[in-house]
């Protein structure tokens, strides 16, 4: 694997078999990096923001969060698109470049159901990413 020596057995180690034993099979393996995380329940902030007038900015996923969030994915994104995996990142489509952290929420309605899932209206900033994927060709 490129640059990476990853132990036998490992997590990282099955991934990547798994990553070319699906690609062996004439098939391309996508894998989505998670979304930022934030450091709450999102729905219960964004309250708190409304009703209480909290300041939740400390609560907000930033750059360096994320960096720490997918640190070891980071780290094996060369051995898994070696191996034949497409991978995507949509965390982009939530950056606010305003305020230089993830958004919470768009318009006022949440993007998460508690700090990592997304909502309906969250799930429509990461289609931008997939759309490529799931329907190709098409604009």
């Amino acid at each position: 694997d490129p640059g990476l020596n990853i132990p036998q057995g490992t997590l990282a180690d099955g991934l990547v078999k798994t990553v070319r034993s699906i690609k062996s099979a004439g098939v391309t393996p996508y894998i989505l990096m998670e979304v930022p995380n934030h450091k709450v329940p999102v729905p219960k902030a964004l309250l708190a923001r409304e009703v209480l007038g909290t300041d939740i900015h400390s609560y907000i996923c930033t750059p360096s969060r994320l960096a720490d969030q997918n640190w070891e994915m980071k780290e094996l994104i060369p051995s898994l698109t070696a191996a034949g995996a497409q991978v995507i990142d949509v965390s982009d489509h939530f950056f606010d470049f305003d305020s230089e952290v993830y958004r919470m929420d768009h318009e006022g309605i949440a993007l998460y159901w508690d700090d990592h899932h997304l909502t309906r209206h969250g799930a429509s900033f990461a289609r931008q990413s997939l759309a490529p994927i799931l329907h190709p060709g098409s604009r």
